[in-house]
């Protein structure tokens, strides 16, 4: 019988497409839209009200920027895990270290403010940026990295 399609019927097929050229540009792609997402969240939130802007308004901000450097940071566990290239691992994680700057930045000044009765919370930043599909897949490479990283580890030490 012949195989259509060989390069599923071998086990690990989507580890050396990751690893490939291909790989490499989904990595950057996915990473680049999830920063310039939670850029966007964080900023955005900032840059539409800027007449009339509050605590909860600055908690929308840091929430957004957070949610994007903690899908950075899985995107470089998983990147790591995978044994992706090193370009996906530092420059996510350098991306996620200006993320949680800018993130402190709109809590630091959120808590300036007097305590309103605003509704508004750092998950609905968050949610700005996880409602989007192209971070699901930085999470769960994130999720597969970290356990290819502890069961290798594990592995070593028996």
């Amino acid at each position: 019988m012949i195989d259509t399609v060989p390069m599923m019927a071998e086990r690990g097929w989507w580890l050396r497409w990751l690893r490939g050229r291909r790989g490499l540009v989904t990595w950057w792609v996915l990473i680049s839209c999830t920063a310039v997402n939670g850029v966007a969240v964080g900023y955005g939130s900032l840059w539409f009200l800027n007449l009339s802007l509050s605590r909860g308004d600055y908690l929308i901000s840091g929430g957004g920027y957070a949610a994007a450097a903690v899908v950075l940071m899985f995107a470089a566990v998983g990147a790591a895990g995978l044994r992706g290239p090193l370009s996906v691992v530092y420059g996510s994680l350098l991306l996620a270290v200006v993320l949680v700057a800018l993130a402190v930045r709109s809590f630091m000044i959120a808590a300036d403010y007097s305590p309103g009765a605003s509704w508004d919370s750092p998950w609905d930043g968050a949610g700005g940026v996880l409602c989007l599909p192209w971070t699901w897949p930085l999470l769960l490479c994130g999720i597969v990295g970290a356990y290819r990283l502890i069961s290798e580890r594990d592995r070593h030490t028996d």
